[in-house]
């Protein structure tokens, strides 16, 4: 009779010398316990006594903070059938493959376990269920969660979140220490190469954020609103709200925007006129514009990052943390937020979604949750995140535009430098060798043909690139002549047609998903146009390049991808209409950017904030 039992796992994922445990329903998933490697067998393997094993009892590996991924019934469970009749001392089962994901699924900090309380049995029913907590799911559902709470609208507003607890606020806000550099590579900026799962092929550069907050707590901050000239082929009824109605002050309201790198008036300085006079001319632009940037406030010193910049992160924990609304003073889940729950399904009767189905990435259990009657679900889970869970369930997979159409605009940039105290110089020296530091970032609207473009031109880039304590520190920091001298200039350009050969397809049954991509191809005219814009600019602020001229970014570099899930006025032509309910669907909705049905040149993240403000409008109003 066997006395000890042996489980084992080989995974491709974990080095010998890396440490690995298990936790089990013994211990309520609590209790981490150490494994061993075999270099024999080249398995992770841990013993226990079978005296102590009564019943059917759970496992799971953790490596680096990470759970294995659930396969089939999810965790590695044992039951005293499997080794009854064993003569031998150890009943050594057979080695699991495993795998551990490519990001991290994070176990929830103590102190975000009051807001992040999950309510798995009660409310039985929502009202609204939210698959995503980026951009659209989370301006859309703290939207919602302000109705309830002002005493109307939907009441049960329930977040479902793929990923785990990250940072709480934008990666920009966090304390740090970080040197200056010529870009923008080990730099604060760099968080999101860090964190981004790269699931759609090697050969396209699409990054996911699966974690609280999605890609909001790693944007740029660049909020620009749509000019009527990008807006032509989009529903009218979308085009006529974005550019005559009350949406973009909404969201500009929400986002904290203001100008240039601040939430100051620091634009309107003579200096911040001046440059944008100049760019403006240099670049051809009648009407150069202070670009704006989603900020609360700047630091104390002008070449600090501006502090508090916009996160859905930091808007939902706010959320969770307000008091319940009127009248349900005695109920907490009227709003929830679940972390580490993927959803795998959802469930339709007739033209009805009635449940939606989570499979727990932390303890492997598939949940449903039930919509009430009148209830909605709205899809926020990405440009491809969303055509993924759109397709395995049915919505809308017959229309030929689903998962079709993915479209990153293509965007070119080129960094130079302007030697201190030259006229347009971010830095300049006084009479008692005190240095000055100035930022500028400007916005020029142009086109080359058909093709409309913005330029982003910023100069002292690299002074958004570290947060200092005080003057003294930073006057430390400042020995190098060559700080706040280095400056960019960004072309991004707008795609009036999605590509449709770009697609997202599922593979069999399982899981998986196949991302294919190609860029926007650029006529030969509309790069030297570029670059000619790009040398004159440069030149003419008295600069000088520092790397090959006017560099094209990567396929997927800056996030912008749209198109999957495109709007249109009827469902032959598209997959959600102009409220964004999926066409032919009666309560299923999508809000992020795969319902763009062009890839504009102005960043999206402003649009997507009205739209899921619009959104919330149309849900809650009778």
């Amino acid at each position: 009779m066997a006395t000890l039992l042996r489980l084992q796992m080989r995974s491709r994922q974990v080095w010998p010398f890396e440490a690995v445990s298990y936790r089990s329903t013994q211990d309520d998933w609590k209790v981490d316990h150490p494994c061993f490697y075999d270099p024999a067998e080249d398995t992770w393997y841990f013993d226990v006594h079978i005296a102590g094993h009564p019943g059917p009892v759970q496992y799971k590996f953790r490596f680096g903070g990470r759970w294995q991924l659930p396969e089939g019934s999810g965790n590695l469970v044992v039951t005293p059938e499997d080794y009854a009749g064993y003569e031998g001392d150890v009943f050594v089962r057979d080695p699991d493959i495993v795998d551990f994901g490519l990001v991290p699924v994070l176990d929830t900090p103590a102190p975000s376990r009051v807001p992040f309380r999950p309510a798995w049995h009660d409310p039985p029913e929502w009202d609204v269920i939210v698959v995503g907590s980026g951009f659209g799911g989370g301006v859309l559902a703290n939207a919602l969660a302000e109705r309830a709470a002002e005493g109307g609208g939907t009441p049960r507003v329930l977040v479902l979140e793929a990923g785990g607890y990250l940072y709480p606020t934008h990666v920009g806000n966090l304390p740090r220490r970080l040197l200056p550099s010529n870009g923008i590579t080990h730099s604060l900026w760099d968080q999101w190469n860090r964190f981004r799962v790269m699931d759609c092929g090697s050969d396209v550069g699409i990054g996911r954020a699966l974690n609280f907050g999605g890609r909001s707590i790693f944007w740029g901050a660049l909020a620009i609103p749509l000019s009527a000239e990008e807006l032509p082929t989009w529903p009218q009824p979308v085009r006529d709200d974005l550019l005559t109605g009350d949406w973009y002050r909404r969201a500009a309201e929400l986002l904290d925007v203001g100008p240039e790198n601040s939430g100051d008036d620091r634009a309107d300085t003579a200096y911040g006129k001046k440059v944008r006079k100049k760019i403006g001319k240099l670049l051809g632009c009648d009407r150069p514009e202070a670009a704006t940037v989603a900020v609360e406030y700047t630091a104390e010193v002008p070449a600090g990052i501006p502090s508090g910049i916009f996160s859905t992160a930091s808007l939902l924990l706010e959320r969770l943390l307000q008091p319940p609304a009127p009248g349900h003073e005695n109920d907490p889940t009227t709003f929830a937020v679940h972390l580490d729950e993927p959803v795998i399904d959802l469930v339709r009767d007739g033209t009805r979604v009635t449940h939606v189905v989570t499979l727990g990435a932390v303890d492997g259990q598939e949940r449903r949750y039930a919509l009430a009657a009148g209830g909605r679900v709205v899809l926020s889970a990405g440009t491809v995140g969303t055509p993924v869970l759109a397709l395995r369930a049915g919505l809308g997979a017959h229309r030929p535009a689903s998962g079709v159409g993915l479209t990153d605009h293509p965007i070119y940039h080129q960094t130079f430098r302007i030697p201190r105290d030259t006229r347009w110089s971010p830095v300049t020296v006084a009479t008692g060798g005190e240095k000055h530091f100035r930022s500028s970032k400007t916005l020029c609207r142009g086109s080359w043909n058909d093709w409309r473009y913005n330029a982003v031109v910023e100069l002292g880039a690299n002074l958004n690139q570290l947060e200092v304590i005080s003057r003294k520190e930073l006057a430390a920091l400042t020995r190098d002549e060559q700080l706040g001298t280095w400056c960019e200039v960004v072309f991004l350009l707008g795609a009036d047609r999605l590509e449709d050969g770009n697609q997202v397809r599922l593979e069999g049954d399982g899981p998986r998903f196949t991302v294919t991509m190609s860029p926007v191809a650029v006529p030969d005219g509309l790069w030297r146009h570029l670059r000619d814009r790009s040398a004159h600019l440069i030149d003419g602020l008295g600069g000088y390049p520092t790397d090959e001229p006017l560099a094209l970014a990567p396929l997927g570099g800056v996030s912008h991808e749209v198109g999957t899930m495109r709007m249109s006025m009827d469902a032959a032509s598209g997959v959600v209409d102009p409220d964004l309910r999926i066409h032919d669907l009666d309560n299923a909705y999508v809000c992020d950017l795969s319902v763009f049905p062009t890839s504009p040149a102005s960043n999206p993240t402003l649009t997507l904030a009205a739209l899921a403000l619009r959104l919330a409008d149309r849900l809650t109003t009778p």
